[in-house]
């Protein structure tokens, strides 16, 4: 089992306890969400910049812990032959500002790196990457963009409205050109047929909209 694996490398580190508790809860998610993706196998920028997505809203010191709790999970899954050392080099790095959350906490160049390996010729990508341009360019959090309907697009007026779930107030953005192309490619060639209102749904059965709890899969 490679998280009891992980658990016990960390021990061996001489890691406290609280942090091997920590680390594992947050290795947990993360091993979930991977195998969904093919496993850690299968882990790349576009899988990365994903998981990452889901991250956005949470405080900056918040996405630092979790963004470590992965980085050392792939130094344990490298050293033990489970992937690719070059896989560390996809974890974005975090920085810790006192108000900064996503997508403030990302690199810019993380950010060009993660959106240019996402594999747009499959829906999941089309999906993925027009979700991450909404939050990266955007500054959404992912629960809004998880609970963006049709009626909250304004194609004429090139802008979108939502309600933020955080403050429950209303917010009119600008649809930038390549966001708003991205998110008409999902419509037109990634989302499969959902009478649902929301534009992103799930690709795996049943087929619906996000709950604020997924990750995305």
């Amino acid at each position: 089992d490679t998280l009891a694996r992980f658990q016990a490398w960390l021990q061996a580190a001489g890691c406290a306890a609280s942090t091997v508790r920590a680390y594992a809860t947050v290795a947990g998610e993360f091993l979930a969400f991977t195998g969904r993706r093919g496993g850690l196998a299968g882990l790349d920028a576009g899988v990365m910049g994903a998981f990452v997505a889901t991250l956005a809203g949470y405080q900056a010191k918040t996405v630092e812990h979790k963004l470590c709790a992965v980085r050392s999970l792939l130094r344990f899954a490298a050293g033990a032959g489970l992937v690719d050392a070059a896989v560390l080099e996809t974890v974005p790095a975090a920085k810790s500002t006192r108000q900064a959350r996503i997508p403030s906490v990302w690199d810019p160049a993380d950010v060009t790196k993660i959106l240019a390996a996402i594999d747009r010729g499959n829906p999941c990508g089309k999906r993925d990457y027009a979700m991450i341009l909404l939050i990266t360019r955007l500054g959404l959090r992912g629960i809004d963009v998880k609970r963006l309907e049709f009626a909250d697009l304004d194609w004429p007026g090139n802008r979108l409205s939502v309600v933020q779930a955080k403050t429950g107030r209303r917010v009119v953005l600008p649809l930038l050109k390549d966001v708003g192309w991205a998110v008409i490619d999902y419509i037109r060639h990634g989302r499969p047929a959902c009478d649902c209102p929301q534009v992103f749904v799930r690709h795996t059965a049943p087929i619906g909209p996000f709950s604020d709890q997924d990750h995305l899969h």
